[in-house]
């Protein structure tokens, strides 16, 4: 049988195009031409190899992509903790800050208008008046 034009099956050449030409589902046709000529079997076995190596760079390249955007995950994660711990802590901060500041002026404040009381008293001046002055 002829293809290719004048070409025979069994022709070096037509083994040639064979393999070129290989699409996928015509493995068992290239293995039989591959069994006629030790050089097509050759290159057949480099490209399956070229093949399987290629698939397995891109399984190891897809699996560390996998690995950094985990890591990348994990790290926008703690950061993402940390500032909203951070901001947590200030509010929390502030309001403790803000309710001893107000116990602390209130001390204050009563211990300074006892000293006054006692400085108008010390100066004489009538509880009455004194009552008086503070609104009480």
């Amino acid at each position: 049988a002829k293809s290719g034009g004048d070409i025979e099956d069994d022709s070096k050449l037509a083994g040639w195009l064979t393999f070129f030409n290989m699409r996928e589902g015509d493995e068992e046709e290239l293995m039989a031409v591959a069994e006629k000529n030790v050089k097509i079997k050759k290159a057949r076995t480099i490209l399956v190899k070229l093949s399987e190596d290629e698939r397995t760079r891109m399984l190891a390249e897809s699996y560390q992509m996998a690995e950094w955007d985990a890591a990348a995950r994990l790290h926008s994660a703690q950061l993402e903790g940390l500032q909203e711990g951070e901001e947590r802590g200030l509010q929390r901060g502030r309001e403790e800050g803000r309710t001893e500041g107000l116990q602390e002026g209130a001390a204050k404040g009563r211990a300074e208008g006892a000293a006054s009381v006692m400085n108008l008293l010390d100066a004489g001046v009538p509880v009455a008046e004194i009552r008086q002055r503070l609104g009480l």
